[in-house]
């Protein structure tokens, strides 16, 4: 029991593990696909694949020639040394042909034999023609010389047969060439319908495929001019940013100098209300600080400009509690308060615009790097457009050639279907040219030609 519970447990083990080996090795297909195809995506953006696959096609079509060719000089070549290793044979075979040698009496009696064979043979093939002529033409060659007068009109009679059977021997033969000429153009025709059938196969595939690219450029075109209105409406939006910038520093500089234009009064009598009237304005400045700062965040987000804002605002609240300390103070106090508040108020408000100044300046340089940034973007989508714009007019001289080609390709096709059925045409007149004449021979009676010879009554 325990070595069956071993061996279980083992089993489970192995298929866990089987199990865990198969669905890693599912997953990393899975990634490793859709990795390629991802990348095969990302590269249609690139010019340089469209390079690469107009590359492609032309080696592609260059080494289908190229093949074509091989093979074309291979079978030929495969001719030549067949036509080489025949000769040669014969060659071989007339070099190791033995020697006539004395024959034995026995073979030539043989030999005599057969000749005499032969000979009767060939008697019996022409009696058998002259029977045949007999039964074809109705026409005895025996009775021709029997009927005849004299020799010559038996010569002449023999004569006008021969030339009879001679001119049904020529339209057979006639006939016959034509037959083989018909049979040679059909086979012509039918190579070169299927050649044309094959280069128009060709055509299409190519058609095919110059609209897939044509479409796909034109999708690219067009996911290019939306992506460059973003970059103008962008630009606009960082010129308008930029301005807005400008003007805040404009005013910035504008307080500084009046500030610095301003007469400060000295009447010691009404210091406290100088200095809650200086504590207002210093107020006044901190939220002018502070609208500026949100105009500014409201352009373009920065850290530096919110822990600003929220430095200037804690000297804000700082301020506001300053109002109870100055209502409190005796004239002597206020006096040393002035003095010294002044010099932090000034110190304050020198910091807060260096800072503002700085900040300004670092996000119009942000802006300004964005809005560069964005210019190159948009020369560098125009290039892409321009590239798109050649891509797809080439495309077109390509498809136009390829309709020119295949319009082409159909006339010439059109031309074969008529050749082929002009040739039908020949041949069954040249049948019934044929048959007319084998039925005028097959008709007519075996009448003997009129010559120049009268006919006299014999006493």
């Amino acid at each position: 029991m325990k070595t069956q519970r071993l061996q279980a447990a083992f089993a489970r083990r192995r298929e866990a593990d089987i199990d865990r080996i198969e669905r890693t090795s599912a997953v990393n297909k899975y990634f490793d696909h859709w990795s390629k195809v991802t990348s095969r995506f990302e590269s249609w953006t690139d010019p340089e694949y469209y390079q690469q696959a107009e590359e492609s096609l032309r080696k592609e079509k260059e080494k289908k020639l190229k093949e074509a060719k091989l093979e074309e000089r291979r079978s030929k070549l495969r001719q030549l040394l067949n036509s080489e290793n025949a000769k040669y044979q014969q060659e071989l075979q007339e070099v190791n042909k033995p020697k006539p040698r004395k024959l034995p009496n026995d073979l030539l009696e043989k030999l005599d034999r057969d000749q005499k064979y032969l000979s009767e043979e060939k008697r019996r093939l022409e009696l058998e023609s002259k029977l045949y002529g007999k039964w074809r033409y109705g026409v005895n060659d025996e009775n021709v010389l029997f009927e005849s007068k004299t020799n010559n009109e038996a010569l002449a009679k023999l004569n006008w047969l021969d030339k009879q059977i001679e001119k049904r021997m020529h339209q057979e033969e006639e006939a016959k060439q034509a037959e083989e000429r018909r049979l040679k153009i059909l086979e012509e025709t039918r190579k070169r319908e299927e050649n044309l059938k094959e280069q128009q196969k060709l055509r299409e595939a190519e058609l095919k495929e110059l609209r897939a690219m044509q479409e796909s450029n034109l999708t690219e075109l067009k996911g290019r001019e939306l992506q460059s209105i973003h970059l103008r409406e962008k630009e606009v939006d960082l010129r308008e940013k930029l301005e807005k910038i400008a003007n805040e520093l404009h005013q910035l500089r504008s307080r500084k100098q009046q500030k610095q234009n301003a007469a400060i009064p000295h009447n010691i009598k009404r210091i406290k209300m100088y200095i809650r009237q200086r504590s207002e304005e210093v107020r006044e400045d901190l939220q002018q600080d502070i609208h500026a700062l949100n105009r500014i965040l409201n352009c373009h987000s920065s850290e530096d400009a919110k822990r600003l804002k929220s430095q200037f605002e804690a000297f804000y609240k700082a301020e506001l509690q300053k109002q109870s300390t100055i209502e409190a103070m005796y004239e002597s106090e206020a006096k040393h308060n002035l003095i010294k508040w002044e010099a932090e108020w000034a110190e304050m408000s020198n910091d807060r615009e260096a800072q503002i100044a700085l900040i300004f300046k670092k996000i119009k340089t942000v802006l300004e790097a964005e809005l560069s940034e964005n210019l190159d973007e948009q020369k560098r989508l125009v290039e892409i457009r321009q590239q798109h714009v050649a891509l797809i007019e080439n495309s077109n001289e390509k498809l136009k050639a390829l309709v020119r080609e295949q319009k082409s390709f159909i006339q010439a096709y059109d031309q074969v279907d008529a050749n082929s059925s002009e040739v039908g045409g020949e041949n069954v007149k040249d049948e019934e040219v044929l048959k007319m004449a084998n039925c005028s021979l097959d008709e007519s009676s075996p009448r003997r030609p009129k010559f120049g010879r009268k006919r006299v009554a014999w006493t």
